[in-house]
């Protein structure tokens, strides 16, 4: 936090406005501007509990929107123009654990004076490692009278497994684009 405000202090504060993507249950590397400063602001979480837990954590500030969303490259410009965020925005957090550079890439809605990319301590010190964008399936159909149909996906080819992730509206895939599915 005292690294977050000293960036903010130093690039100055105009809107007092923020967006955390990957904002967890505990409102990520935003909660003190959110919890403690009184911030306007989007967190978004893609794990429905953490995203429930976060809600109630953010009830003690109405100036706060989370969504229980997974967040793509290809949607992530309309979701914040759809929560009327546009222009310079003071801070801006991007922690998901993969496609990150992907959604920094993609980013035209909103510019940061202070943005936060985490990245995966895991690949270690020496190895810069950006994962495949990814593509993201709608697992929903129905039948002509409207009724809910099953999907089932089958990977046939590409790399790795393919990793179904717990959604808040849909469950989709987390595949790359090297991964054929029929």
């Amino acid at each position: 936090d005292g690294i977050t405000l000293a960036l903010l202090a130093a690039a100055g504060v105009q809107s007092r406005t923020f967006v955390e993507i990957g904002s967890v249950q505990s409102g990520g590397n935003s909660a003190v501007l959110a919890l403690d400063l009184g911030w306007s602001g989007l967190m978004v979480e893609a794990h429905r509990p953490h995203a429930r837990k976060l809600r109630t954590l953010m009830g003690a500030n109405p100036k706060v929107t989370v969504l229980c969303e997974r967040v793509s490259s290809a949607g992530l410009n309309a979701m914040l123009k759809a929560q009327d965020l546009k222009g310079e925005i003071d801070f801006m957090s991007i922690d998901i654990d993969s496609i990150d550079y992907w959604l920094l890439d993609a980013l035209k809605q909103v510019s940061p004076r202070v943005l936060v990319m985490e990245y995966n301590a895991h690949f270690g010190p020496r190895r810069a490692v950006t994962l495949p964008d990814a593509v993201i399936l709608d697992g929903t159909a129905t039948d002509p009278e409207g009724q809910p149909l099953t999907v089932t996906w089958t990977q046939k080819t590409g790399p790795g497994t393919v990793v179904f992730v717990e959604h808040c509206r849909v469950p989709q895939p987390a595949l790359t684009s090297d991964t054929f599915l029929s």
